[in-house]
């Protein structure tokens, strides 16, 4: 960018005649004392060889140098300071910001607690640092009014601050106990040290040198100014139009459409009154914005060598231009700094880009032959719920309801919904884009039956907001790897929901990465391939191109055949599937959902599948783990996706009262990280209807208060509540004695506020006292049911008064992973089995199976048969309340019924 009015001034300074003067004198102070302070221990820092400077919630450090006037003899008319850079100890880019103050504070005295307050410095200017151009040379910054102020007062001692702006970098400063020494150096003529006048007149910060403008489309062009002052936009010296800044100082003006034509040198001008600003070495081309988590944002510098190789010898490109939205949580900081402007591809410049977008905008502007603008936009550990807008929850309740809870601590700024949107999806908005290429999921591991919803909803949002319902949308499936501490299958749940958000959303594309992955490694150095299956999908569907295979291959169908042979079938062949090594991830199962390796067989197109151990198959999966291996592949080596061909039936508990109908839920002083919404919400319950078992935060704890302790939930409306099921604590065995044991079940029909009223009140009403049963630590955990016939009224207020947990010991946490409320009497969720064969429900105390003459199976979720035999008309079969797989005659459907 180009302030015009300055750079006229220099040329017309350069170009006056020099004035005959008096030799000017100078004089040069190195500090008395300096060091550091540094804000996590608090401590001060002195006699080293540098100032370790850093701008980072907890993790702060700012340094002081200290200098002595007295000596000085000449009439300062001007004052720099300079400071040497020894080196970055992480990042690459920092702004450093100096300022003065009167006195000396180095020693052992000064601590981050007695720092110079803020009313007692006084700013100076700043610089911008990278680690390419100034590590091992000085920076200076004009410090001239500040001394000839301190002089003029009789301040003989004076002090500089440096403090970083919010960064993930960390600078070191040489201290006068190095060689390289600070310096402050008087002198009797002006400042040498050139600043740019700050202007009214501003663009938003996408718009920089340097920048690629969406083709082919009108280009919104929008910034700040003096409200009420006229704008006016030039495009290579023609003007694109004019508007007025708003009460607020807001402006907008809309570009004419206009083709990629490779060019270089166009200028984009913005003037407002006597001011102008100028935007050099603009080009038009394709804008991708790159957004997700930690794997988005991993850097093109850390790929495994042989990437790095290919991508520094051929990086090259003028035309192929990157943009770097500023984290907001780094390296476990939050941080709030500069977003990086547009820079070309170059050896110098890539090593930082996020590797997937490079290696996809290279290929799609080697093969398209058009300018390529890449927009990064991740942050490592962040959710998809993030990403999302407020406006796009509050219009859908679904979204809403599914979304993960409000975070806190440093985890709200990227965790939280709305959290990334607001703070770095928002301002990019109304910046052109070609489409979007995401890479996350991780992080929605622990809420993984909602991600589908979340995913879907985070595409809609983003279509909504860039007012393009149909941009394309690429991603990342999952690859490999152990999540700690997950005994489940979470991350081949989240494959399952990107791979279903692929199937059911137009103008979506996903990348299957399963052998990319690192077991314990979430961070895999693989990144090319992973960026060429995008790119591949993208010159297919988005640009056209033709005649390659660009879409792994996906189940279709399964057919069973010879009784114990299932046959798959597959979307996207062109030609039979390929073993790259002994097929070994199949399974399969009967109709106990219990699954057993598979022999697998390719059979031209097909797949036949076969076990010893599954006599009538029911089901099939592929690659179903966290992290396994792969082996078959399309015959242009792209991978095919794992699967299952059926999801077991989520355990459906009629007269459930749904989450959306309660409206709020407390309970006494949580564990950081365990709200209790995740004791409601439903997020913990696995598809069988069964809890997690593993320390995922699916789970309210309370937070060392004594007992007892409450558990409130309040309704939207007052409901008739008949009974309570109650999953307990949860976790490994370790902790299974935290969960709650003697509870007193209270109600009360008040619509005032009780979320803070004592059980002795009398708005409140006891209803019952009960003991609930230890978990077992498994996923089957089925949790237990209690019937409360004494609510004889709707209620507005159900609360517990948790009064002890099953092992007393110091701490009383004590948690629940699961609460679920019921309007009215709870027998069964089946529907009718085929008329042919029979049907089946549930009453108090079993089941009712109906049948003519046919073979009747039942077994609980466990795989525990319960009963089987033939039924000749109407036969009642004594059960247990669970959950239980029923079959009737030789169909091979069978229904799921809750007890």
């Amino acid at each position: 960018m180009r302030n015009v009015n300055y750079l006229l001034m220099l040329f017309f300074l350069a170009m006056c005649p020099v004035l005959a003067a008096a030799e000017p004198e100078t004089a040069t102070l190195n500090p008395v004392a300096d060091g550091f302070i540094r804000e996590q221990d608090g401590t001060g820092i002195f006699h080293v060889q540098y100032a370790e400077i850093k701008n980072a919630v907890n993790y702060s450090r700012e340094g002081y140098f200290d200098f002595d006037l007295h000596e000085v003899l000449i009439d300062t008319k001007s004052a720099k300071l300079e400071l040497f850079v020894s080196k970055f100890s992480s990042g690459t880019e920092i702004s450093l910001d100096v300022y003065g103050a009167y006195g000396n504070y180095c020693g052992d005295g000064l601590t981050w607690e007695s720092r110079v307050p803020d009313d007692q410095m006084e700013y100076q200017s700043s610089i911008d640092i990278n680690k390419t151009e100034h590590t091992g040379v000085y920076v200076a910054w004009d410090v001239s009014e500040f001394i000839k102020k301190a002089v003029e007062a009789g301040e003989n001692k004076v002090a500089f601050i440096v403090r970083a702006q919010s960064s993930a970098s960390m600078i070191q400063l040489a201290t006068v106990e190095s060689d390289n020494k600070p310096m402050l150096t008087l002198s009797t003529v002006e400042s040498d040290i050139p600043v740019e006048p700050e202007l009214s007149i501003q663009a938003a910060s996408l718009f920089t040198d340097n920048m690629v403008l969406q083709r082919d489309e009108e280009v919104k062009v929008w910034g700040t100014g003096l409200p009420s002052s006229l704008v006016e936009l030039f495009f290579d010296g023609t003007k694109e139009g004019e508007t007025t800044c708003d009460a607020d100082g807001n402006w907008e003006i809309q570009m004419t459409a206009r083709p990629a034509d490779n060019a270089t040198a166009h200028v984009l001008t913005i003037k407002s009154g006597e001011e102008q600003v100028e935007f050099q070495n603009v080009v038009l081309g394709d804008v991708w914005l790159a957004a997700g988590q930690s794997n988005m944002a991993f850097q093109v510098k850390s790929v495994l060598d042989e990437q790095l190789t290919d991508a520094m010898a051929d990086c090259d490109y003028p035309n192929l231009r990157y943009y770097d939205v500023a984290k907001v949580v780094n390296g476990g900081a939050l941080v709030e700094g500069k977003d990086k402007p547009w820079t070309a591809s170059a050896p110098t410049s890539i090593e930082t880009w996020s590797a997937i977008a490079f290696f996809f905008a290279r290929e799609i502007h080697q093969t398209q032959n058009v300018p390529i603008g890449i927009i990064g936009c991740s942050n490592g550990g962040a959710t998809a719920d993030a990403f999302i807008s407020e406006e796009a929850y509050a219009a859908d309740p679904k979204l809403d309801a599914a979304k993960c809870p409000e975070e806190s601590g440093l985890y709200q700024y990227y965790k939280s919904p709305s959290s990334l949107f607001n703070r770095m999806v928002k301002k990019l908005t109304g910046y052109g884009i070609k489409g979007v290429i995401w890479y996350q999921g991780e992080s929605n591991a622990s809420y993984a039956n909602n991600y589908e919803t979340i995913f879907k909803g985070l595409i809609n949002d983003w279509r909504n907001q860039w007012n393009k319902p149909a941009l394309p949308f690429l991603f990342v499936q999952l690859p490999a790897y152990t999540p700690s501490g997950d005994n489940g299958a979470t991350w081949a749940e989240i494959r399952e929901a990107q791979l279903n958000t692929w199937q059911t959303t137009e103008n979506t594309g996903m990348a299957v990465t399963m052998e990319l992955g690192e077991y314990d490694n979430i961070h895999p150095a693989s990144k090319a391939p992973a960026a060429h299956r995008l790119a591949l999908y993208a010159r297919a569907e988005v640009y056209g191109e033709t005649g390659f295979d660009y879409k792994s291959p996906t189940y279709q169908s399964m057919e069973i055949k010879n009784g114990n042979e299932a046959w798959l079938s597959f979307n996207n062949l062109t030609s039979p599937l390929t073993a790259q090594k002994e097929i070994s991830e199949f399974e399969l199962c009967g109709e106990d959902f219990i699954y057993y390796p598979a022999v697998a067989e390719i059979v031209g197109e097909q797949v036949k599948l076969t076990s010893e151990s599954v006599t009538a198959p029911v089901a099939a999966r592929y690659a179903w783990a966290n992290a396994t291996t792969i082996s078959l592949f399309s015959e242009a080596g792209l991978p095919l996706s794992p699967f299952r061909t059926m999801k077991p039936q989520k355990a459906s508990m009629e007269g459930e009262i749904p989450f959306e109908e309660i409206k709020n839920v407390y309970a006494s002083k949580s564990y950081p990280g365990r709200e209790p919404i995740y004791a409601i919400n439903g997020a913990g319950l696995t598809e069988s209807g069964g809890h997690e078992a593993t320390a995922n935060g699916k789970a309210w704890q309370s937070n060392g208060v004594g007992f007892p302790m409450f558990f409130k939930i309040e309704l939207n409306q007052p409901q008739q509540i008949d009974a309570m099921h109650i999953w307990n604590f949860n976790w490994s065995e370790n902790y299974l004695g935290r969960g709650v044991k003697e509870v007193d079940i209270y109600v009360s029909e008040s619509d005032d506020d009780l979320s803070g009223i004592e059980y002795d009140d009398t708005r409140w009403t006891k209803v019952s006292t009960i003991e609930v049963n230890m978990a077992d630590g498994t996923n089957e955990y089925m949790g237990e049911r209690f019937e409360l016939e004494e609510i004889a009224t709707p209620v507005k207020w159900f609360g517990l008064n948790i009064l002890s947990r099953h092992i007393e010991e110091s701490g009383n946490y004590a948690g629940i992973s699961e609460i679920k409320l019921f309007k009215k009497e709870i027998a069964t969720s089946v529907e009718a089995l085929p008329t042919e064969s029979g049907k089946a429900y549930g009453i108090a105390g079993g089941m009712i199976v109906n049948a003519e003459s046919a073979p009747v199976h039942i077994y609980s979720i466990d795989g525990i048969c319960h009963f089987s035999g033939q039924v000749d008309g109407e036969k009642n079969i004594p059960l247990k309340r669970g959950i239980y797989i029923v079959k009737i005659g030789n169909e091979s459907t069978f229904k799921t019924i809750v007890l």
